[in-house]
């Protein structure tokens, strides 16, 4: 699906980053990668048209900056 996309975008904890870009670079996929934590801190990448979202039980509570930021 990844590389179907224009502009995909991984957002997963920090410590997984590693694993993510060794599968982007495994299936040739050029993907962002943005770490929950620095999300829940206000940054906001461009609009994806493709999110995977890695340990997404992270971002349960629509009370945390995480959800928010994601929704």
């Amino acid at each position: 699906l990844a590389r179907e996309a224009a502009c995909p975008l991984v957002v997963a904890p920090a410590a997984v980053r590693p694993v993510w870009r060794r599968a982007a670079t495994a299936a040739g996929v050029e993907t962002p990668f943005v770490s929950l934590e620095s999300l829940a801190r206000g940054r906001h990448p461009p609009l994806p048209d493709l999110l995977i979202v890695d340990e997404a039980h992270h971002a349960r509570s629509p009370a945390t900056r995480t959800w928010q930021a994601l929704a």
